[in-house]
C-alpha cells in the first residue's frame, strides 16, 4: 500500500459467488460490511434469493485477470 492509500477495514471483495461465496456475502452484510463480488458468468439463478441485493457492486469477469 503506498502512503496515500486509503484503507476501509469495513468493505470485502468475494471472488466467486458459488454457494460459499453468496453466504459469505449474507454474513458480511448482517456485520454491515460493504461488499463488492466478482463473478465468472451472469447467474440467473441465486442460492440465496436477494443476493444481487446484497452486493454493493457486482463485476462479472474473471477474478483471475488483472485487468477485472
Amino acid at each position: 500500500m503506498g502512503q496515500n492509500a486509503a484503507r476501509n477495514i469495513n468493505s470485502f471483495l468475494v471472488c466467486g459467488l458459488g454457494n460459499l461465496g453468496q453466504y459469505c456475502v449474507s454474513v458480511l452484510k448482517e456485520f454491515g460490511a460493504k461488499v463488492n463480488a466478482i463473478e465468472i458468468e451472469n447467474i440467473q439463478k441465486w442460492e440465496i434469493p436477494d443476493i444481487s441485493d446484497l452486493v454493493d457492486k457486482l463485476v462479472i469477469g474473471d477474478c483471475r485477470q488483472p485487468k477485472v
